[in-house]
């Protein structure tokens, strides 16, 4: 009869480190269950015949961008402009972004930048931009100005005048007298970019401006230009946008909130391509998919790896948005889309720099895995993997001394 020792009873101390051992190695698996998903089968048969698409290199992405901003270069008018609306002030922001040399904005390069972009009449689109700031601007038009141009060359809003002709114009009122009873700004476009634009110059944002934003959400995650909350549309354009203002404006981006619903939206309407449509069953186009990297930024991720993904196609390789954008450049240049070749070539770029818009971004979040399509892990999983390392380490020394 084989006779168990009991307390007191010698082999005590092998028992203990034998119980912490099995302790260790049970908390091990359990943490590396949790932070290793388990993947559906389409999941897994997707895998086994398709291997992880190649990132795009930052060599490719730059001679890409060079391209781009020549394109919009040639596309410059005689007074400095690159056309009417919005069109001058996101060529300036896309110039500005392309010659920034640091991870730190610097607004001396980016109106360095601008000022060095000269026409044959020998103008820049600084003047351009003060000619659209003359014109009485509506309030989007004014919070655009705001937004691409004005702020990320560190000018004042409120005393704008580039050309120095001594007539400066209050942007920032420009855009707060367009506030409605309902707090719109006119359009609902026009409502998230006032938002983008008041917060970036540290103006409070009303609350019913919030939420007229927040409501306006379809069931399927997105936005749409109506602000029709029935709608079922695809417009990665307007959920960009909105997004980014929502984020602006202090909406969380994790837990039940209308940005974190966001990501189903986006997750579902990307295209094998990479990119995204401006509608349901498009092609995919740089101006939808520029939003869409910017939504994605602004929620804290990097559009570049696939984490941001929500359900089972967080498990599937994952093609770069970059890749889409990339593939769009015509031998002009230009990244054609839905809108006319400048604007889309200028957000094609934004998006490829991504270093100014979203500038109000939550949290980043790493990527665990590779970039075809690694999940996000939390620190407190981490945390467990390394407690119970530690444990595991500590009762095999235990058992060793007890040994010996």
């Amino acid at each position: 009869m084989v006779r168990r020792p009991i307390g007191g009873e010698g082999h005590g101390p092998r028992r203990r480190a034998t119980r912490g051992t099995a302790g260790a190695l049970v908390l091990l698996v359990l943490a590396l269950a949790l932070v290793t998903p388990a993947p559906s089968a389409g999941a897994a048969a997707h895998r086994a015949v398709q291997d992880p698409p190649e990132a795009v290199d930052d060599e490719t992405v730059e001679e890409v961008v060079g391209a781009a901003v020549g394109y919009l270069l040639d596309q410059q008018g005689p007074d400095g402009g690159f056309g009417e609306g919005a069109r001058t002030p996101n060529a300036v922001s896309a110039l500005a972004q392309r010659a920034q040399t640091s991870d730190t904005w610097s607004a001396k390069e980016a109106i360095d930048a601008v000022s060095a972009a000269e026409s044959d009449d020998g103008a820049t689109p600084l003047e351009a931009l003060d000619l659209l700031a003359q014109d009485d601007p509506p309030p989007e038009l004014a919070a655009q100005l705001i937004s691409r141009a004005v702020a990320a060359m560190g000018l004042d809003p409120e005393n704008f005048d580039p050309a120095g002709d001594g007539d400066p114009v209050d942007l920032v009122r420009r855009v707060a007298v367009g506030r409605r009873e309902d707090g719109s700004y006119g359009s609902f476009a026009a409502t998230a970019e006032a938002v983008l634009a008041l917060t970036l110059v540290g103006r409070p944002v009303n609350e019913a401006t919030v939420s007229l934003l927040a409501d306006a959400q379809q069931d399927n995650g997105g936005w749409n230009a109506d602000a029709d909350p029935d709608g079922d549309a695809v417009d990665p354009v307007t959920t960009g946008l909105v997004v980014e203002a929502l984020v602006a404006a202090g909406v969380p981006a994790d837990g039940d909130t209308p940005v974190a619903r966001a990501r189903s939206f986006l997750t579902l309407t990307q295209d094998a391509s990479g990119g995204w449509p401006a509608v349901r069953d498009g092609e995919p186009l740089p101006d939808a998919t520029a939003w869409a990297m910017g939504a994605i930024r602004a929620l804290g991720y990097d559009p570049a790896e696939g984490c941001w993904r929500v359900g089972d196609e967080q498990g599937e390789p994952y093609r770069s948005p970059v890749a889409s954008l990339v593939d769009s450049q015509h031998d002009d240049g230009a990244l054609a889309g839905t809108l006319d070749p400048v604007s889309s070539t200028s957000l094609g770029v934004q998006a490829l720099v991504g270093r100014w818009l979203p500038v109000t971004r939550a949290p980043a979040v790493s990527c665990g895995g590779d970039d075809a399509g690694g999940l996000a892990v939390p620190l407190s999983l981490v945390i467990l993997v390394v407690i119970a390392l530690v444990l595991l380490v500590g009762s095999v020394a235990i058992m060793r001394r007890s040994a010996s």
